[in-house]
């Protein structure tokens, strides 16, 4: 969640945002809602670090503000929206 030099990734903000280590079981839930609604640590990752191809603006910051504007937008898919799209997937229908 936080570099070593105590700088956040996205995460890192989310967790803190909802009480930090002051709270940590709420921090934990506002995470997991977080990444259960709209983007898992395996979508948000790529973006942060640069590694994403479409989001390659100069600081993880920009790179996370501008995906986030794409959610909001519609131009990204949700956790959320990806997960109803395969719920009827036939490999999940055993």
């Amino acid at each position: 969640m936080k570099t070593s030099s105590g700088q956040s990734c996205l995460f890192g903000h989310v967790f803190d945002w909802a009480g930090g280590d002051s709270d940590i079981k709420k921090s934990n839930q506002a995470m997991d809602l977080f990444e259960a609604c709209y983007a898992t640590t395996y979508m948000v990752y790529p973006v942060n670090d640069g590694t994403n191809s479409q989001y390659q603006q100069s600081t993880p910051k920009q790179r996370c503000i501008a995906y986030f504007k794409d959610l909001i937008n519609g131009n990204q898919k949700t956790t959320y929206e990806l997960m109803k799209e395969h719920e009827n997937h036939p490999i999940l229908n055993f």
